[in-house]
């Protein structure tokens, strides 16, 4: 759930990444233009449950390109990141970050391409930064960092997602060859990259999902040991894992939280790390989470329970970068984009990740040509 890339500032500007981009996209001539009217989404009320939809109202406004302040740059998005960690952000009560106001635009990492440039960007430069949920943003200009190609890997293996699992397996969950691991919700944008970067490390891995069609991709496609959760009878997510982790789970990656953390307590090995990523099963609940009401568990076995945020790692994404890149490049490393078309339909398919209906990493392309200006 983590993953929020909306930041004022970032410390240090990220490398030039060079990928292989999923999408060819061809830039028709331009010709002048001074006014944009751009859509935009607002929160105009807090989520009860599930009624996420509701929530947001789609508004018009015009972009004058002369008005832009200094120091500004005008960026048309392509790409629009949906995370879980959304259905917190809107939720109006503190979290790890300050929730989205009433009336303000909804938040969202994004790539695009730049129209109006400033000191450091041209016009046509491609980059990714919090775009927002709109078809054109105003940004200062040291909120977006510059990348090569107009391409959904900025929003996956190697933008807020790729760098969540890897921070969260490397730093929180100080990751070495022989562990055991088990990760929640494996097969989702971010558990399906921390399956991939466990086994590079030499890993063995057992991941969860819930349903059959994502179980075979986590065993065909990735190589890992998985279950569908939803096929475990009530109260015997316990043995379960006690059958996969005979000798106990070194390493467990949260994305769920509630029950299945709750049995992977259970079987934690000696000095087991827990690291806490997000807890889906709660965000859409009303109800005060039961579990886990086993902690003392980390006390017996001395292991640890840590939880993150990904934008705490801003200054230090390059040296992720350094090493993932290369898998990447080798295939080792491969994100699953769920790439969803039209900017209208932005809350209906937010609501796709609390359904379980995307799969992989959900991305809404949001244009397909370039704006003429």
């Amino acid at each position: 759930g983590n993953a929020s890339p909306v930041q004022t500032s970032h410390p240090q500007p990220l490398p030039h990444f060079k990928a292989t981009p999923k999408h060819h996209y061809h830039p028709p001539p331009p010709h002048t233009m001074t006014q944009l009217t751009n859509k935009k989404f607002t929160l105009i009320k807090h989520p009860v449950g599930d009624n996420i939809k509701e929530c947001f109202k789609m508004q018009s406004e015009s972009i004058n390109l002369e008005d832009v302040p200094e120091g500004h740059v005008v960026i048309q998005n392509v790409y629009i990141s949906l995370d879980p960690a959304m259905r917190i952000w809107i939720s109006g009560k503190p979290s790890y970050r300050e929730p989205v106001k009433l009336n303000a635009v909804m938040d969202a990492a994004g790539v695009g391409i730049v129209l109006k440039g400033g000191k450091n960007l041209n016009k046509g430069d491609y980059v990714t930064g919090g775009l927002q949920w709109q078809q054109y943003a105003v940004l200062p200009e040291n909120q977006v960092m510059k990348v090569d190609q107009l391409s959904p890997v900025y929003l996956n293996e190697l933008g807020h997602i790729g760098q969540t699992a890897y921070w969260g397996l490397v730093d929180r969950g100080h990751i070495k060859k022989g562990d055991e691991v088990f990760i929640s919700a494996a097969a989702g944008a971010v558990g399906s990259l921390a399956c991939q970067i466990a086994k590079i490390k030499g890993c063995r891995v057992v991941g969860t999902a819930g349903s059959e069609e994502k179980v075979k991709y986590l065993q065909e496609e990735l190589g890992i040991e998985a279950f569908n959760y939803k096929d475990v009878p009530k109260g015997e997510m316990k043995k379960v894992l006690a059958k996969h982790f005979p000798r106990g789970i070194d390493l467990y990656f949260d994305n769920v939280g509630g029950e299945m953390l709750e049995a992977s307590l259970d079987n934690i090995s000696l000095e087991a790390r827990v690291v806490i990523c997000g807890a889906i099963s709660q965000y859409n609940s009303n109800k005060a989470p039961q579990a886990p009401r086993n902690y003392i568990r980390l006390l017996f076995k001395q292991a640890t329970m840590s939880g993150f945020i990904i934008s705490n790692y801003f200054s230090r994404f390059p040296e992720a970068v350094k090493e993932m890149l290369p898998w990447v490049q080798e295939g080792k490393l491969r994100g699953r984009s769920d790439i969803q078309k039209g900017f209208e339909k932005m809350p209906e398919t937010l609501e796709m990740l609390f359904t379980g209906a995307n799969k992989g990493k959900l991305i809404v392309q949001v244009s397909e040509t370039q704006s003429k200006l």
